[in-house]
């Protein structure tokens, strides 16, 4: 199942190599597009090998119901250590490092309208962002 380690308590794959989250859904897309100088084969034995593993979350449809771990939680030793550059929805725990991301996240999710015109915006005008750009 290399390049992947299973984490039973999340339910997730963890890629070692690039210390990535999957779910099972995402990992056949992760190593064509990550790990290309993986030999073919091996991706899709790997993909098959994740599909099969018990109680994994296959989509990210399944992640809705998914507890992250409080922030005084001790670090997964598989993942990267936590990104400087996030932004947290203001509604609900989303994380994301690109602001068109984000956007994207509130308008789809809660109904955002960037109601912000082209060009220079006035000083101390506009409403405010759905996102907090600064995290703990």
């Amino acid at each position: 199942m290399e390049p992947f380690v299973h984490l039973p308590q999340h339910r997730v794959v963890i890629c070692k190599r690039c210390r990535f989250a999957c779910v099972a859904n995402e990992v056949p897309a992760h190593l064509r597009t990550r790990h290309a100088d993986v030999p073919v084969a091996e991706r899709h034995a790997t993909a098959r090998a994740v599909q099969q593993l018990p109680d994994i979350i296959r989509t990210q449809e399944d992640l809705a119901g998914f507890e992250f771990p409080p922030p005084t939680a001790e670090a997964i030793l598989f993942l990267g250590p936590p990104r400087p550059d996030g932004l947290k929805c203001r509604v609900c725990p989303y994380v994301v490092c690109h602001p068109k991301k984000i956007q994207e996240h509130a308008r789809k999710v809660h109904g955002w309208h960037n109601q912000q015109r082209s060009g220079r915006p006035s000083a101390g005008s506009g409403p405010p962002s759905p996102f907090d750009e600064e995290l703990p």
